[in-house]
């Protein structure tokens, strides 16, 4: 239900679905992570951070939610956190080139640019096709 939501566009109707199914599977990762992406959607930044911290908890290699986490910290403005989430995210998966691209547009956003150029010219090597890392390298090299 949740997912046809979603592919409608409803993000109420699928919050409401997965509200339902997290009463039933509390600590399903799939339904957590749905859910933590639907309230990005709908703007509810705590509950989509208490979604990907309990799939950390429940799985501490999971890169993917250290990167969801690390991006929903930094719009909260919780920026060390957010830092440290990207890290472990790269820690775990080191040639996943969206984990540099996204730890380097928060590098850039802290107005980190030194660092934010070495971190998209390792997305850029790993993935050729991110032409966004490729426009920033060139912006900073500029």
């Amino acid at each position: 239900m949740a997912d046809d939501a979603v592919a409608k566009g409803d993000m109420l109707e699928a919050s409401k679905a997965l509200q339902s199914a997290l009463v039933l599977e509390a600590d399903s990762v799939d339904v957590l992570q749905r859910h933590g992406y639907v309230m990005i959607q709908i703007g509810n930044l705590e509950d989509a951070k208490e979604s990907y911290e309990k799939i950390i908890a429940l799985d501490p290699n999971d890169d993917l939610a250290h990167a969801s986490l690390a991006n929903v910290l930094y719009k909260l403005g919780e920026e060390e956190g957010a830092i440290s989430h990207h890290l472990q995210s790269i820690a775990l998966d080191p040639e996943y080139a969206p984990h540099h691209y996204n730890y380097a547009n928060t590098l850039y956003d802290l107005d980190r640019k030194e660092e934010a150029l070495i971190e998209y010219t390792k997305a850029y090597e790993l993935d050729a096709s991110l032409e966004e890392a490729k426009k920033m390298i060139d912006e900073l090299r500029g």
